[in-house]
């Protein structure tokens, strides 16, 4: 296993750079637990036909209309297509897709392993030990760094890891508001004492790494 650190480079171009660079030209890229397809429609930039997948049907529709309105600003054919699904249970045929992303959504190998081609690659992306540190570090008294995902693919799913990119970058947030909806989407927002919220309240200014890992699979 080769772990890479990447500075300075925003997720979703990480993301579209290792699209690129894993899959063939003109193949087919499925975002299991796409969301409102943020990173589907940044990889479709790429060139390459995207599926999405999400539970959530205002969010898939979210995407298609995203979708729908980059591609009439660049005067391009469609090449995304978005389906409301359960990442268990993806509505594709075995063996349908050179390469899976899976970001920040659960991971589910066996089913992933399922509708990759034979030698096709699966990136998921989970947060990096020091995700969001400087949050922390204003909220709690005892910081802590993140742990691995639990998640991720094990010996028996059909899935070989060949590297970890990390990809870590900072961000200053001066905007109340933008601070408090940065704090609302984490996990600790329901985790954090009445005190650590008062401190964020309070703050001047947030300034925090952002850090995701990157593991790379591939079907045996």
């Amino acid at each position: 296993m080769v772990i890479n650190v990447v500075l300075g480079r925003q997720p979703e171009e990480a993301i579209a750079a290792l699209a690129r660079e894993l899959t063939p030209e003109n193949g087919l890229v499925l975002d299991a637990g796409c969301g409102e397809g943020y990173y589907s429609n940044r990889v479709a930039e790429e060139g390459f036909a995207v599926l999405g997948v999400d539970l959530s049907k205002f969010a898939a529709d979210t995407a298609a209309k995203t979708a729908r309105r980059e591609r009439m600003n660049r005067g391009q054919a469609s090449s995304t297509l978005y389906a409301v699904g359960s990442v268990f249970e993806l509505p594709v045929a075995d063996g349908s897709f050179h390469t899976v992303i899976n970001i920040f959504a659960p991971c589910a190998p066996a089913e992933y392993a399922r509708v990759l081609k034979s030698g096709g690659r699966l990136i998921v992306a989970g947060a990096g030990e020091r995700h969001l540190f400087g949050l922390k570090e204003l909220i709690y008294d005892d910081p802590y760094l993140n742990d691995p995902r639990r998640d991720l693919p094990a010996e028996g799913d059909g899935l070989r890891l060949l590297e970890v990119k990390n990809v870590t970058f900072t961000v200053t947030v001066d905007d109340p508001d933008h601070r408090e909806a940065l704090f609302s989407m984490t996990p600790y927002y329901w985790r954090t004492s009445r005190e650590g919220h008062s401190r964020l309240a309070a703050a001047e200014t947030l300034t925090t790494e952002v850090s995701f890992d990157l593991h790379i699979y591939k079907k045996a």
